[in-house]
C-alpha cells in the first residue's frame, strides 16, 4: 500500500518557493562571473603574447616584453627620441611567486650588439647598472606580491647610479633583467634558457 507524505502547511510553501529564486538568482549570478572571468583571462593572454612578440624597438616606441616563460615574464619601457633616452619603465611579473622571502632586483644592462635570441657570451653586456634591493613583495602603487613595476625619471632613481636624461653616443640596445640572491651571490634569472630572460629596447639614432 502507498505511503504519502501529508501536504506542507500552506505557510511553508512560500518560503520553499522564495529559496528556490534565490537558488536561481546565484546559479544565474555565477554562470555571469564565469563569463566575465573567461573573458578577460582571453584578454590577459592575448596581452602576453602580443608582448612575447615584440621584437626591439626604438627609444619611445613603447612596452617590450619577453615571456611569458615558465621563469615569468619581463618587459621593458625606453622614453626619449633616437638615442637621447628620457625615461624608463621595467615591469616583472613574479617576484612574490619565485622568491617571497629572499632578496631580489632587477638590473639595466647596455649591450653594444643585439642581444636578442642571443647568449650572453655571444654578445656580452657593456655596462650594468644595479638596481635597488627588495625582499619578496615590494608594497607601493602598481605592485603586488606577484609583480613589480619600477621607473627611472630625472628625479625618480631605481638606478641610482644611472642617470637621466642620458644620451648614448652610438646605437646600443638596453635591457632588464632579474637577479636573486642566493648562496652568497648574485644570479640572474631564468638560467634555465640558454639566452636567459631579459626584455630588450634598440635606442638607435
Amino acid at each position: 500500500m502507498a505511503m504519502y507524505l501529508p501536504r506542507l502547511p500552506i505557510q511553508v510553501d512560500p518560503l520553499i518557493a522564495e529559496a528556490k529564486r534565490r537558488a536561481r538568482r546565484r546559479r544565474l549570478l555565477a554562470v555571469a562571473v564565469g563569463v566575465l572571468a573567461v573573458a578577460a583571462l582571453g584578454s590577459f593572454v592575448r596581452w602576453e603574447l602580443a608582448g612575447a612578440e615584440a621584437s626591439a624597438a626604438t627609444a619611445g616606441s613603447g612596452k617590450q616584453c619577453a615571456g611569458p616563460t615558465t621563469y615569468g615574464s619581463q618587459c621593458i619601457e625606453v622614453r626619449g627620441s633616437g638615442r637621447r633616452v628620457t625615461a624608463i619603465q621595467t615591469w616583472f611579473d613574479n617576484t612574490g611567486l619565485f622568491w617571497p622571502n629572499a632578496k631580489w632586483r632587477i638590473d639595466l644592462e647596455r649591450y653594444n650588439c643585439n642581444p636578442i635570441d642571443t647568449t650572453k657570451p655571444t654578445c656580452g653586456t657593456a655596462s650594468t647598472w644595479h638596481g635597488k634591493s627588495r625582499t619578496g613583495d615590494i608594497p607601493g602603487p602598481g605592485n603586488s606580491a606577484r609583480s613589480a613595476h619600477f621607473a627611472q625619471f630625472r628625479s625618480d632613481r631605481y638606478w641610482p647610479t644611472f642617470s637621466l636624461p642620458h644620451t648614448f653616443r652610438s646605437n646600443v640596445w638596453l635591457c632588464t633583467e632579474v637577479a636573486a640572491y642566493a648562496r652568497g651571490r648574485w644570479v640572474y634569472n631564468a638560467a634555465g634558457l640558454p639566452t636567459g630572460l631579459r626584455a630588450c629596447a634598440a635606442v638607435h639614432g
